[in-house]
């Protein structure tokens, strides 16, 4: 009986000596920390807003306008997760143990959303988050721009093609302008409206040399108009403007019947 009570006294010294080494030395694992950083748009450099970041059972942080986040009582190891509709992050997810300060999670289109979308006469395209072109229906004169004449049922990607911010066809041409302003052609040029100076066709983009920094396009049937930062407008193509242009086939030629234009539709 006494030998039983003496290994009872044992246990309980051995369990109250462990509880007080826990709170003694595991109590700077305990203490609330505190983590900030900043998720950044790969491609522009710019803080990113609205990403959520997980923070395990502690809650989550939201970045504001420029992508910056603070969360404040964390305490131990902690996994940080940011996620948003539309994009990938690198890292996926981080451990955090301690307070640290600037965090840089980097942030990419994943290529999934869609958005913008047009139609030529018989062809439709589509512009994706990553700034990729993808392209259907008719192709007898390679405005899908894949480099073949073959017809598509499904969405094929344009070849050679990124960073376009928007896009636009005619009857049997595209036309795409990318983040840098430049202006990118493609399909049937028997008017001059790929704007390369020739009647060539093209099955694949091919950028228009002499026209930057513009900042929006449109196509009619076989002609495109530009917008330049600066307001004036551009155009090439098969246009009629009696008593101004005349009939007009070929190469760029700057409107002048317009100056200091906001918009192009």
């Amino acid at each position: 009986m006494r030998a039983k009570l003496h290994l009872i006294i044992r246990i309980v010294g051995v369990v109250a000596l462990s509880a007080l080494l826990i709170m003694l030395f595991g109590c700077k694992d305990k203490k609330p920390f505190t983590v900030s950083g900043q998720v950044i748009n790969e491609a522009t450099g710019k803080g990113l807003s609205g990403v959520t970041l997980g923070c395990g059972s502690y809650g989550i942080a939201v970045t504001d306008s420029e992508g910056k986040w603070v969360k404040v009582g964390l305490q131990g190891t902690v996994t940080i997760t940011p996620t948003s509709p539309g994009w990938v992050f690198d890292p996926q997810n981080l451990k955090v143990t301690k307070a640290t300060k600037d965090l840089s999670i980097k942030a990419r289109p994943d290529g999934k959303v869609v958005i913008k979308v047009g139609a030529g006469g018989s062809h439709a395209f589509a512009v994706k988050n990553n700034g990729t072109v993808w392209a259907c229906g008719r192709n007898e004169f390679g405005q899908l721009g894949d480099g073949t004449t073959t017809d598509r049922h499904t969405p094929v990607q344009v070849n050679g093609l990124s960073n376009v911010k928007a896009i636009t066809g005619g009857n049997t041409h595209t036309v795409a302008l990318t983040n840098d302003g430049a202006v990118w052609t493609w399909g049937r040029n028997d008017c001059g409206q790929l704007g390369d100076g020739t009647e060539t066709n093209r099955l694949t983009p091919f950028q228009i040399g002499g026209l930057s920094n513009i900042t929006a396009i449109a196509s009619g049937g076989n002609h495109t108009v530009a917008l330049k930062d600066d307001g004036t407008v551009w155009v090439w193509g098969e246009i009629i403007q009696t008593a101004s242009l005349g009939t007009v086939r070929g190469g760029l030629i700057e409107l002048r019947l317009f100056k200091s234009v906001a918009l192009v539709i």
